[in-house]
């Protein structure tokens, strides 16, 4: 495993924004410091009338019970469709609570998902990339944790963040990413060319 800085921080400014997610149901995503001192969640749906894919952090605190609370209600009242992370590290024992409360709506994520959500994320920072667009709701906490966040390859498959070796902790992007990995984008329609 080799490691690198994480991030130009003025590439992640230009794929951040002020606008919130479009209505409609949202993918959730957790996460927890590698210490166990934060918890996060945040929410991954469409932006901008669907023409690009946003998240943004809800909240990140010390504890596990509000995230296993607040995910229950945004479920309950349909705002939340999924909620996703990874079901092993310092996420373990909050995945074993939301896999008991909320049985049909928790999807445990694989560390390939974790990858390749970090790519797509790494490949937003690349403004001339041929993707469907990539915003973050701006969060202090979340430039915070990648200003000081480090890189870590995994073998052939790709890189994820290095809880471990990240100062600040990676529970806001851990979060991010986990919503990212387990939302489906939707489909776009590709207009036919007008040839007149």
């Amino acid at each position: 495993n080799t490691r690198q800085k994480a991030i130009d921080l003025d590439a992640y400014r230009g794929i951040t924004t002020t606008v919130p997610l479009d209505d409609g149901p949202v993918t959730l995503g957790v996460g927890v410091s590698w210490d166990g001192a934060t918890t996060a969640l945040a929410a991954v749906g469409t932006i901008n009338q669907g023409r690009g894919v946003g998240i943004e952090v809800i909240d990140a605190r010390p504890g596990r019970q509000w995230v296993i609370d607040t995910a229950k209600e945004l479920v309950r009242r349909g705002i939340a469709t999924e909620v996703c992370g990874d079901a092993y590290g310092p996420t373990k024992r909050l995945a074993d609570q939301l896999a008991i409360a909320l049985p049909e709506h928790w999807k445990p994520l694989s560390t390939d998902e974790m990858i390749a959500a970090t790519e797509d994320f790494l490949q937003a920072l690349d403004q001339e990339a041929d993707t469907m667009p990539i915003r973050v709701r701006r969060c202090a906490g979340v430039e915070y944790e990648l200003d000081v966040a480090e890189l870590r390859s995994v073998g052939e498959k790709g890189r994820m963040f290095s809880r471990r070796n990240s100062a600040a902790g990676t529970a806001r992007l851990e979060a991010g990413l986990a919503a990212l990995a387990g939302y489906q984008i939707p489909e776009t329609t590709i207009p036919e060319p007008f040839i007149g």
